[in-house]
Parts: C-alpha cells; sequence; structure tokens
C-alpha cells in the first residue's frame, strides 16, 4: 500500500471489521494511534489526514459510546495482596495497594524511586509521594511536576513503614525490583488463585476503587479527592469517582468472600511486612533494578513514556488488513 488514500481505505475496512466483531472503541483509537505512531507521516501534524479514519471512529463513538472501567473493591483487593504474598510476590502486593489508596497509575506506582518518598519531619505526621520530581525534570502526563500525595488514609497507615523497608539507601534506586510486564503477570496469577466467579480486574482498576471508596466512607470530599487523583476537570473526575458501582461490584460474589476480604483488611499490613523481609532477605541488597529487555531504556529513577501497542493482525481477518501489519 503505499498511498495515503489507499491506507484511509485499509484502516476504514479493518475498523468495520473490528466493530463487527465485537471490539470497543478504546481498542479501535489504539489501533489507529498504533499505525500512525509507525507511520509518522500520516499524522495529523503531518498534513498527511486520514480523513475517513477518522470519521469512523467518530460514527463509532456515537454508535457505541466508550465505558468506564469498574472500581476495584477493597475487599476484592485485599484478596488478590493475599494472594500474591502467597505466591512470594508481597512487592507486587504493595505497588498494587499504593494504587487504590494513592491513586497512582500503574505506570506511576511501578517506576517510583526512593527519593520520591518522603519521610515525616515530626512525629504523628504521614509519609508523603513527590512525584514527579522537578529536579529530575521530570513532569506528568499533563506536564506538571512535584504532586504531592500525603500517604495518610485510614486503613493503611503502615504504607510508608512498608516502603522504608524497600529503600537500599541510594536515592535513585527503583523502590520495586520488577517491571510493568513482570507485575502485571504476578497480578493475574494471584486473581486466578482467589477464585473470582463473576468479576475480573486489571491493575489500572485499582486507580478507580481508591476514589469511590474514599468517597463512599466520607473520607474525603469530592474536591480531596480530585487534587489527590490529579485531575483537572470534573467530567475525568466522575469517571473515576463511583461509589454506587463500587458497592455493585461487591455484591457479585459470594458472601464467604466478601467476609474474607473484610477480616484481610486488618491483617493486610503485617502479612505484607513479613513478606517484604523475606523477600529482601532472599534477595539481598545488591538485586539489580533491572528493567525488561523489552522495555524503553530508562535511566534510574525516571519515569519514561511506553510506546503504543503495535497492530497486530488477529486470526480471520482479511487480507488487506494482513497488508497494513506487514
Amino acid at each position: 500500500v503505499d498511498s495515503v488514500s489507499a491506507i484511509d481505505a485499509a484502516l476504514v475496512e479493518y475498523l468495520d471489521m473490528m466493530f463487527l466483531e465485537g471490539f470497543t472503541i478504546e481498542e479501535a483509537n489504539k489501533t489507529v494511534a498504533a499505525w500512525v505512531w509507525h507511520h509518522p507521516d500520516h499524522s495529523k501534524k503531518a498534513g498527511h489526514k486520514l480523513l475517513r479514519t477518522y470519521k469512523a471512529l467518530q460514527g463509532w463513538t456515537k454508535l457505541a459510546p466508550a465505558t468506564t472501567r469498574p472500581p476495584m473493591p477493597l475487599v476484592f483487593l485485599t484478596l488478590i495482596i493475599d494472594a500474591l504474598c502467597q505466591n512470594g510476590a508481597p512487592d507486587t502486593a504493595l505497588a498494587v495497594l499504593l494504587m487504590f489508596f494513592a491513586y497512582l497509575r500503574p505506570g506511576e506506582a511501578t517506576r517510583l524511586c526512593e527519593s520520591v518518598i518522603v519521610r515525616p519531619a515530626f512525629k504523628g505526621q504521614p509519609f508523603a509521594i513527590n512525584l514527579h520530581p522537578s529536579v529530575k525534570g521530570l513532569a506528568s502526563k499533563v506536564n506538571v511536576s512535584d504532586e504531592s500525595i500525603l500517604l495518610d488514609s485510614p486503613q493503611a497507615p503502615y504504607l510508608g513503614d512498608l516502603f522504608e523497608s524497600l529503600k537500599q539507601g541510594k536515592c535513585d534506586a527503583s523502590l520495586f525490583r520488577k517491571d510493568y510486564n513482570v507485575m502485571k503477570k504476578d497480578f493475574e496469577i494471584a486473581q486466578k488463585a482467589v477464585g473470582f466467579k463473576q468479576v475480573r480486574y486489571v491493575m489500572y482498576q485499582a486507580r478507580h476503587g481508591g476514589p469511590s471508596h474514599d468517597r463512599r466512607l466520607r473520607q474525603r470530599s469530592l474536591q480531596e479527592v480530585q487534587q489527590r487523583g490529579r485531575w483537572m476537570t470534573n467530567a475525568s473526575l466522575h469517571r473515576y469517582e463511583a461509589h454506587a458501582r463500587l458497592q455493585q461490584e461487591e455484591l457479585k460474589e459470594s458472601v464467604l468472600l466478601r467476609e474474607k476480604g473484610t477480616r484481610l483488611i486488618e491483617t493486610i499490613g503485617a502479612q505484607l511486612l513479613v513478606g517484604l523481609k523475606q523477600l529482601q532477605a532472599a534477595s539481598g541488597p545488591t538485586l539489580s533494578t533491572k528493567r525488561s529487555s523489552s522495555s524503553m531504556p530508562a535511566q534510574p529513577g525516571c519515569l519514561v513514556p511506553l510506546p503504543p501497542k503495535v497492530l497486530r493482525r488477529r486470526p480471520g481477518t482479511s487480507v488487506t488488513a494482513a497488508r497494513m501489519t506487514s
């Protein structure tokens, strides 16, 4: 395919196939973004607008609006954390717990360095996170630096002490010695071990669960939730804060699971501390803060953007669609 119009037509055909097979608008947007990322001369900024492709995306949005992931309840998160600890992955458990209580994106949590965890200056004060420190030239996805998050959740007052147990005394050392892909696999294995019948989660849903949890218990105001989650608009906030939907999620599983998860809320901090100490003793202080060979290179302590997923052919796709990925 060597002309923009032919590529435009092929993309429309591929999107039409995705729509009929039940893909979501999010997957369609990622598909087009992946193509443009690999072929920047076809982007809008380059002047080669894929008019029909973007019209197809607009039509798709009207016919099937984007959906929001449901929030992950704390009673189910504790079950997953318990399974992670039993599987020898307390570091992954701590990362997911931080996503819940600090409203962090998975990439932000898994790539924290020691220097961003700030100890309290006076007794009785909570630990804090100085996210995307300006001294390192870092910024968030909306280009904001030095975002402050207090680790002051009543259900997890132990978070700061757990992070202290992970530190190696190196300012730029990564707190977590696993990359995102390894943690994702840990999470999926632990979730299967729990034995959920009706629900299934991804790590990002912990960021949805935290705001909904805090609002349901009236621990934070809407303004405090918005500031903690760093959402710039009310529309963004309402996509994440859904405490009524949180209760709907809890009712999908048995009373026995819910009661077990509730009991674990009281003991999960001590369980994590024991697991982290055992992990430190087994790995030793000299274990390198390695990254996956498939991820982009990064300097220690830096957050780097990850490339979008490559457009891949699914079984049964047309020859035209297959040519697009060749």
